[in-house]
């Protein structure tokens, strides 16, 4: 069952209560002086898409709680940078200040950030807040910081759950994969989950996929609904397989040094907006993907049901080809959390 299936609207608002009571959630801080920032912050998206609207209440969070001193400055679609790898190296350099991300494209320079990508993980939206808000994702923030001078704020933010799309075939089983290019983003666990579904993959930059699709580079790719819908991809395909096999969370990244200089308080303030405008992104994403898949069949687009015990089956062998790149035991201590 999908994550999108599985949370309706009145049980996330439940879950989000209980969470901002059990975390100590404090309102933002309000009234305190900050010395004037601007902190440059960039994702791959569409203006129309959660993850900018994530941003966007991110910066009305920050700019309200430090009464305007400190300015949040949006790029979105890839203004800055055509794809995460790019995006993450700004934040390292210190040209950005933050990104968003999704945790496989972390996992290409922290590799145990792509257990988190491994297909099929995370039971819910409750397991997968208590792992990227608890020890382990505290633990893995520490790597990044160590290995790449990069601290994750906050990587309970719902990217959705990623399904196949295609121009001509329709997908049932893995087999029917069999001849089929999907586009899918240049990160490892990307590139390992649709060869393990038998499909040839194709690595195009983000701001390149209907491009690659419309001039045959690529047969198919696969993202969340609401990405499919924003991205206009209806133009240039005609079936939704609802794989879900990649329920994508999005990391919310500053860069150490800067976050370093910051004072006390306002680290409060971005940390507590990081997990506010995260928790909205989530509310978002279930809403708008699961409204995307009416829009898309409304557009032309074929909707199909596929055989998911049968991807569970042949996605299983993808997190043991990782064994000896990830922290010994990390998947089953991710599965292990209740």
């Amino acid at each position: 069952m999908t994550i999108e299936r599985w949370l309706s609207r009145r049980m996330f608002c439940k879950e989000v209560a209980l969470i901002a009571g059990s975390v100590g959630a404090a309102p933002l801080l309000m009234g305190a002086k900050f010395k004037p920032t601007v902190i440059k912050t960039a994702h791959l998206n569409t203006t129309d898409h959660p993850v900018h609207l994530r941003a966007v209440r991110f910066k009305e969070l920050v700019e309200s709680a430090t009464e305007g001193t400190v300015k949040v400055e949006i790029f979105p679609a890839g203004q800055l940078a055509p794809n995460e790898n790019e995006q993450i190296q700004g934040v390292r350099l210190g040209t950005l200040q933050m990104c968003e991300l999704g945790a496989p494209g972390m996992g290409v320079f922290v590799a145990d950030y792509q257990a988190m990508a491994v297909p099929y993980i995370w039971r819910d939206m409750d397991h997968l807040r208590k792992v990227t808000r608890g020890e382990i994702g505290a633990a893995l923030s520490q790597q990044a910081v160590e290995k790449i001078g990069v601290r994750v704020l906050d990587g309970a933010g719902l990217y959705g759950d990623r399904h196949l799309t295609t121009k001509n075939k329709v997908i049932r089983v893995p087999d029917d994969l069999k001849g089929v290019k999907v586009r899918v983003p240049e990160a490892p666990m990307y590139l390992e989950t649709i060869r393990s579904m038998g499909a040839s993959t194709v690595a195009v930059a983000t701001a390149e996929i209907y491009t690659a699709l419309a001039t045959g580079v690529a047969d198919g790719q696969e993202n969340p609904a609401v990405s499919i819908l924003t991205w206009k991809l209806y133009e240039v395909q005609k079936h939704v397989m609802l794989t879900g096999h990649m329920t994508q969370n999005n990391l919310f990244v500053i860069n150490e040094s800067f976050w370093k200089g910051l004072e006390p308080g306002l680290q409060d303030v971005l940390r507590k907006a990081a997990w506010e405008s995260g928790d909205y992104e989530t509310e978002l994403a279930l809403q708008r993907n699961q409204q995307a898949l009416s829009e898309l069949k409304a557009k032309g687009m074929e909707i199909h049901e596929v055989d998911l015990e049968a991807f569970k089956k042949v996605t299983s062998v993808v997190p043991i080809k990782f064994a000896d790149k990830w922290s010994p035991g990390l998947v089953d201590r991710i599965r292990a959390v209740k």
